[in-house]
């Protein structure tokens, strides 16, 4: 992946967050100039939930779903 885990596992507490939404630019059909991404939430619990290859419009409807369980 193109992101370090262990450093935005360390800035979800750092700044207290919740969640962070990973993506990967490495992974094929993913990224800034694909139509779809390959994400992996990061909680602040210390769990992971890797995400397969999706449109950004489903991940955005996940990430909402997600958001709303919470409240």
């Amino acid at each position: 992946s193109a992101y370090d885990a262990s450093e935005m596992s360390q800035s979800l507490h750092d700044v207290n967050l919740d969640l962070i939404a990973a993506n990967s630019l490495l992974e094929p059909g993913a990224g800034f100039a694909a139509d779809t991404n390959t994400v992996t939430l990061l909680y602040g619990d210390g769990g992971r939930e890797a995400l397969p290859n999706m449109s950004k419009f489903s991940v955005a409807q996940h990430l909402l779903d997600k958001v709303k369980s919470w409240l």
